[in-house]
């Protein structure tokens, strides 16, 4: 059984075309170019705690930054002082690390 030349030629063309695109992700991987990744979780809790930067949500300790964001139901932004103890919360957060950094923070319900 014959293989044309033809074929032979257009598997070469192929195998030469994936290899130049690998490269050039490699080389794009080499520069640092930017990857974005997403990461964020959510979890709705009570707040238990509140100590400066600190927040205690069910449990789970979060850290407020300087561009963390805290909102009231419909969207409309609140200073960090309206987080008191007993207030249901939805807590938008980066899990890579610990204690974990807040997004933002959405009150759900009022506390105590």
């Amino acid at each position: 059984m014959k293989t044309s030349r033809l074929k032979l030629t257009g598997s070469g063309l192929m195998l030469a075309a994936g290899l130049l695109f690998t490269s050039w992700g490699s080389q794009a991987l080499a520069e640092d170019a930017p990857i974005p990744l997403v990461m964020e979780q959510s979890v709705t809790g009570v707040i238990d705690e509140r100590e400066g930067d600190q927040l205690l949500v069910d449990d789970m300790g979060f850290v407020l930054q300087p561009d963390s964001r805290i909102l009231n139901r419909n969207g409309r932004e609140l200073k960090a002082f309206h987080l008191t103890p007993g207030q249901e919360v939805e807590v938008r957060f980066d899990p890579r690390g610990e204690p974990k950094q807040v997004i933002d923070i959405t009150l759900l319900r009022r506390g105590r």
